[in-house]
């Protein structure tokens, strides 16, 4: 999906699996109060910004938090980086399934919501 106005319209099945599993899987996390994390496949954002990044905050973690979202698609980060920006996260286009993907650090947790169907080479 390169449309991200349109995959906003049509997000609500992912949203609504995010707002039920992500509070739910970050409460039986450990963590510290000062954690690098990442969105593999963040999209539009939305689910990074509003989802991923209240629940870890509830936790403890404090606003030295980074939360990184990296998604393939060029539009669907320029559109993130606008809509859904926020001080401690960085949106980056990345293509992880690529050898030569280089990561600008290590994360303490990586997020992976709704993304596997959109890798065409499973093996």
């Amino acid at each position: 999906m390169h449309d991200p106005e349109l995959y906003e319209s049509y997000s609500q099945f992912q949203r609504r699996d995010a707002m039920e599993l992500v509070p739910y899987i970050v409460s039986k996390m450990t963590s510290k109060k000062i954690e690098t994390v990442l969105d593999f496949g963040c999209g539009t954002g939305f689910i990074t910004k509003n989802i991923i990044l209240p629940s870890l905050m509830k936790i403890g973690m404090t606003n030295k938090t980074k939360l990184y979202g990296f998604d393939v698609a060029k539009k669907m980060v320029e559109y993130a980086s606008v809509k859904n920006a926020h001080p401690n996260v960085t949106y980056m286009v990345a293509d992880v399934m690529k050898e030569d993907c280089e990561f600008p650090c290590k994360f303490d947790k990586i997020f992976s919501l709704h993304v596997l169907h959109w890798i065409s080479d499973h093996e």
